[in-house]
């Protein structure tokens, strides 16, 4: 890759920078038993220092393995109010078994436990998930995506729900899901009536 420092006009300063990254191994926070192998990625940024801020202008990252593909931007800043961090990634498909292998076991593990216990399979396009956080008390994330192909049980005592399909986004604490399923596999023979 390469980077330049670019000087404005009261000769404030900041560093820009396009690279490409070959060949990863990531395991932030330690959150996987091991860590995640990523083919490759492409990172356009900037980075200034007073006040400290980065931006991560476009990031694009490819796991064969995983059949992934994501493209996304960032932007982290300090100021006397503490650290300020916006998050946007896109995915154009993700499959259940994608979706589990990148989800760390400790966020938010009882919603994972579910997803790990009640649903089969799936598979999501157009994901859409954004952070906006300013403070632990001021925080909005928002995650949106499209789903097919689905089975999933949705309470304890209920048969699986096959072929369901979709559309499902969430806002803060605010959610939305629209679906429809096979009817088939809802008979009374499944209901035990």
């Amino acid at each position: 890759g390469n980077a330049f420092v670019e000087v404005g006009e009261n000769e404030e300063g900041g560093l820009i920078g396009q690279f490409r990254l070959n060949n990863i191994s990531a395991n932030p926070l330690r959150y996987y038993k091991s860590s995640k192998k990523i083919d490759f990625a492409t990172v356009e940024f900037r980075l200034f220092l007073d006040p400290f801020e980065v931006q991560l202008e476009q990031i694009y990252i490819t796991d064969i393995a995983s059949d992934l593909e994501a493209r996304g931007s960032a932007r982290f800043a300090t100021d006397e109010g503490g650290w300020s961090i916006f998050l946007k990634a896109e995915l154009d498909k993700l499959n259940y078994e994608g979706l589990m292998a990148y989800w760390p076991r400790s966020i938010n593990s009882e919603q994972r436990t579910w997803v790990a216990t009640n649903i089969r399979e799936a598979k999501l396009s157009n994901v859409i998930y954004a952070l906006n956080y300013k403070s632990k008390s001021e925080q909005i994330v928002s995650l949106a995506f499209a789903f097919r192909d689905t089975s999933f049980r949705p309470v304890k005592a209920f048969p699986i729900v096959k072929q369901a399909a979709g559309l499902f986004s969430s806002f803060g604490n605010r959610m939305s899901y629209r679906f429809g399923f096979d009817i088939i596999s809802l008979n009374a023979s499944n209901l035990g009536t």
